[in-house]
C-alpha cells in the first residue's frame, strides 16, 4: 500500500557499473524489489552502450541519460522526437 508508482535509480549507481560490484548488486536488488512491488523503474545516468545492455538485461522499464541525448531546448526536443531511435 505504498503511495508511489515509480522508483528512480540514481546515476551514481549506474556510473559505477563495471567498477564496483556493489553497484551492480544494488541495481539488481532495486529492480527486483520494484518488480515484486509492481513499481515502474527509471534508471538515470545511462551514458554507455555497456550500461544500457546491463540495464536492459534486468528489464528496467525506463532509462534516461546522455547515451540518448544531452539536455536540449523544447524546440530541439520536437526535432528529436521526429527522429527514430532504436534501443
Amino acid at each position: 500500500q505504498l503511495p508511489i508508482h515509480k522508483l528512480k535509480i540514481d546515476r551514481s549507481f549506474v556510473s559505477n557499473l563495471g567498477k564496483q560490484p556493489e553497484s551492480e548488486a544494488i541495481i539488481e536488488t532495486i529492480l527486483s524489489l520494484s518488480t515484486y512491488l509492481d513499481l515502474k523503474t527509471v534508471v538515470e545516468g545511462v551514458e554507455t552502450e555497456q550500461q544500457l545492455t546491463f540495464i536492459k538485461q534486468l528489464k528496467a522499464q525506463y532509462v534516461q541519460g546522455y547515451y540518448f541525448s544531452k539536455p536540449v531546448s523544447s524546440e530541439q526536443t520536437f526535432e528529436l522526437l521526429k527522429t527514430p531511435f532504436k534501443v
